[in-house]
C-alpha cells in the first residue's frame, strides 16, 4: 500500500540488525511483527494521525474505533502525538482513548476478522477484472485497462439470434 497517501497511519519497525520495514497501518505491522517474533525491535514509529508526522509508537495516544474507517481494518486505530488531539478526535468520530499495548492487542484480535474482509475484498476486485484478461488495452487508444479500472468500460454485444416470439414483438406494427 502507498504509504506516502497513507502518512496518517504508516508505521515504521526498526529492528536490532539494523534492517527496518515500513508498514501502511498498525494492522500491517502487527503481521510484520508476529512473522519476524525472532527479531528484536528496538524502535516502533507511527504517523501521527493529525500532522503526519512518525513519532513514537509506544508514547503516543491511541484511539481504537469509532465511526471514522480505518485503514486494514474493520475496528480503526490512529495515534496522535498529544492527547488533547486525541480527545478531540473522539469527540468528533467516538472511540476509546488507549495505549499502544491496547492498540496492538486490539489488533492482533481483529486479525481474522480484518483478512477475512481483504480477502472477500480481493475476491470481488478479482472477479469484476476478469473481462481485462480478454482485453488488457483499449482498442482506440491503446490505455492498459487495469491501471484505469475504476472508469473501464466493456460493451458485450448479444449474438443469440432472438426467437420468433421476440422478433414478432421487434418488428414495427404497421396499421392500415
Amino acid at each position: 500500500m502507498d504509504r506516502q497517501k497513507y502518512a496518517h497511519s504508516r508505521m515504521l519497525i526498526q529492528y536490532n540488525d539494523e534492517s527496518s520495514r515500513g508498514t501502511c497501518s498498525i494492522h500491517c505491522a502487527a503481521m510484520e511483527l508476529v512473522l519476524n517474533s525472532d527479531k528484536i525491535v528496538t524502535e516502533l514509529r507511527v504517523g501521527d494521525y493529525g500532522t503526519k508526522n512518525l513519532i513514537d509508537a509506544k508514547k503516543a495516544v491511541w484511539v481504537i474505533g469509532g465511526s471514522k474507517a480505518g485503514v486494514m481494518t474493520v475496528r480503526a486505530k490512529w495515534a496522535f502525538e498529544k492527547r488533547s488531539q486525541a480527545e478531540r478526535f473522539t469527540k468528533k468520530y467516538g472511540g476509546q482513548i488507549a495505549a499502544f499495548d491496547d492498540a496492538l492487542k486490539a489488533s492482533f484480535q481483529d486479525m481474522y476478522e480484518d483478512v477475512k474482509v481483504i480477502r472477500q475484498r480481493r475476491e470481488r476486485q478479482a472477479a469484476t477484472l476478469h473481462d481485462v484478461k480478454d482485453h488488457p488495452q483499449c482498442r482506440y487508444c491503446n490505455m492498459k485497462r487495469d491501471m484505469f479500472a475504476f472508469s473501464r468500460m466493456l460493451i458485450r454485444y448479444n449474438r443469440v439470434r432472438p426467437s420468433a416470439r421476440a422478433a414478432s414483438i421487434a418488428r414495427p406494427l404497421i396499421l392500415r
